[in-house]
């Protein structure tokens, strides 16, 4: 049904669950702006891929990501805890072997709470990544804050939070990298590797 409706913008508010399964390029390309989907409950991306042009995810009770998700012009946002209250599931929930990819920002927030993958994930986007909460991972994590090379992608650690991938090999690919004043990266036991076209910002915190 979303290919039937055109506009600039559009946004899909409820106070119900909302489970996204299987949207293609096809389906999303007439809405040319963002599509922000505003559920009072949780978000689910379940059974097949989906591709939009661009995506902001708010949900109060959490993001649950079981399939690749893609923004073919914009930005690609997601926040599990919307009203920043305490409820069941507040944070955001990756499966393994997930990529999450923008034309334009990538950004994760989830306050009072983490971003969970469990298992491989890959992160792309063209002009930067921004993670304001914790990001526990439980396998090799890929990071590309520039994914088209161009000098214009900054990953953006928010303070007091971590990317801790919990002894698997963390690898990240930027133009730049701003871990503010508390923002941490660790791979514990195992390999960071960091491919930076600019300056590191706060590394030596």
């Amino acid at each position: 049904e979303l290919q039937n409706i055109t506009a600039t913008g559009l946004t899909l508010a409820t106070s119900a669950d909302v489970v996204v399964d299987g949207i293609l390029g096809t389906n999303s390309d007439n809405v040319s702006g963002t599509l922000t989907i505003d559920s009072g409950n949780n978000v689910s991306f379940l059974t097949a891929d989906s591709t939009f042009n661009a995506l902001d995810v708010q949900a109060d009770d959490g993001v649950i990501i079981s399939r690749n998700i893609t923004t073919d012009t914009g930005a690609l946002s997601f926040d599990g805890n919307t009203d920043a209250a305490a409820g069941s599931d507040d944070d955001i929930q990756i499966a393994a072997g997930i990529t999450l990819s923008s034309n334009s920002t990538l950004t994760f927030s989830a306050a009072g709470t983490n971003i969970t993958g469990a298992g491989a994930l890959n992160l792309d986007a063209d002009n930067g990544i921004t993670i304001n909460n914790d990001l526990f991972t439980s396998g090799t994590t890929d990071i590309n804050a520039d994914s088209d090379a161009d000098g214009t992608g900054t990953l953006v650690v928010a303070n007091s939070a971590t990317v801790d991938t919990q002894d698997n090999a963390l690898t990240i690919t930027a133009d730049d990298i701003n871990l503010n004043t508390s923002g941490a990266l660790d791979s514990g036991s195992a390999s960071t590797t960091i491919s930076v076209l600019a300056v590191i910002q706060g590394l030596e915190r």
